[in-house]
């Protein structure tokens, strides 16, 4: 066995910590097609922003598009990206198995040690976003 040092998050902290980040207070109807290994969560913060969380459960990368973020205006969107740190990986789930938006996760506070993505949607369009196999956005 590979002995871990005492303190170190496992693999389910990071999504205990993506949860933080992009799900508000308030869950909102989501939906995605039956069969397609894809699952996401909608959420409402208490400034009206929109929290989303997508899981890919394939072996496989998928382009997602989400369809219904709507606003007056058009939106900047942030995203965090949980991802195994290889795709050959033995154990994705080990602490030194992930990446957090690119980056092996070696410093905290997560939020402010690492940038998150950001997207532009203009008002009306679909978000459309790449994820990884086996990822959490």
């Amino acid at each position: 066995y590979d002995l871990i040092p005492d303190g170190t998050p496992q693999a389910q902290f990071y999504s205990f910590a993506l949860y933080e980040l992009a799900f508000g207070s308030i869950m909102l109807n989501s939906s995605t097609p039956l069969g397609s290994g894809i699952k996401s969560y909608a959420s409402k913060f208490a400034g009206g922003e929109i929290g989303l969380i997508v899981v890919n459960e394939n072996d496989s990368h998928r382009t997602i598009e989400a369809r219904g973020i709507t606003s007056e205006h058009g939106v900047e969107v942030n995203g965090w990206l949980i991802e195994a740190r290889s795709e050959e990986s033995d154990d994705p789930l080990a602490s030194d198995g992930l990446k957090f938006n690119g980056n092996v996760p070696l410093k905290f506070p997560l939020h402010s040690s690492y940038e998150p993505y950001t997207l532009e949607v203009s008002m009306g369009e679909a978000l459309w976003f790449d994820m990884p196999p086996y990822s959490a956005a």
